[in-house]
This record gives structure tokens, sequence and C-alpha cells, in this order.
């Protein structure tokens, strides 16, 4: 008897992160109450690059004394808590993703937005993780908002 794989095509097997997109989507752009205007938006796809740049430059330095301190402090993570060191690897991944970005979103490439778009996603799971639910909630509900507006203007 042979095994038969079942076709994983389908409504149903979209990436996971294709959902989130199409989810934030259809509330933040499709079903906002509020539209930002249409200057203001070609204003933020152009300031967008350079201001991930900045907070990139920015972040740097303590990206950098977190990752000595977080290596130094390792051995002993049992007593320091093993949260302090996966909020420095989700801020580190976040980073990363911060740098992949940039190129795509100077040109305006829909890659870049993605990128962009998985830092921000990366950034929420870590106040998740701290349990920083307030912060979450206001910087997801403004961040995804902003970029979701946005987001036709990258192809």
């Amino acid at each position: 008897m042979e095994n038969s794989v079942p076709p994983v095509a389908g409504p149903s097997s979209k990436n996971f992160f294709v959902q989130i997109e199409d989810f934030l989507n259809q509330y933040l752009v499709t079903k906002a109450p509020f539209q930002l205007p249409e200057g203001f938006k070609n204003f933020l796809v152009s300031a967008t690059p350079w201001i991930i740049l900045i907070i990139l430059v920015l972040s740097l330095p303590a990206l950098f004394f977190a990752l000595g301190l977080g290596t130094i402090l390792l051995p002993f993570a049992v007593f320091v808590g093993f949260s302090n060191s996966l909020q420095v690897l989700i801020a580190a991944a976040a980073f990363i993703l911060g740098i992949i970005a940039l190129p795509g979103l100077f040109k305006h490439t829909k890659q870049g937005w993605n990128f962009l778009f998985y830092s921000e996603l990366v950034t929420c799971l870590g106040y998740l993780i701290a349990l920083r639910l307030v912060t979450l909630i206001i910087f997801g509900l403004i961040t995804f908002y902003l970029i979701f507006q946005i987001r036709s203007f990258y192809r």
C-alpha cells in the first residue's frame, strides 16, 4: 500500500505571516475608520527608511552593551533569569531584520516592507514575553497602523 501525501495547496495552507498580514491589512486599512492623507503617506514612505536608520544607529550601543553583558552573565542565567537573555536575542533579531529591510525601504520594494513588518512582529513578541502589555498594545497599534497605511506604496 502506497502512502500518499495530501496536497497542501488551498486557503487553509496560507503562510502564517501572510495570514497575519491579511488580517492586519483588513482592520488597519480596509476597515480603518481613518485613512491617512495621501500627502502624509508620501512623506512617511520617503522618511521611513531614514527613521529606521536613525533608530538602528541609536540602538547600536545599547545592543552591543546588552549582548556583551548578556554573554558575561550567561553562566548565571539561572540567577539573573532566562527572560532577560531571551529579550536581548529578540532585540538582536529585530535589529537584524531592520538592517535587512533598509535597502528595500529605500527602493520601495515589497520585500523591504516585509522585513520591516517582520521586525515589528518580533519587537511585539519581545513586549509580549516581557509582559509589557500596555506597550505592546499602544506600540503595536500605532506602528502597524502606520506601516499598513503605506504598504500599497511598496511593490
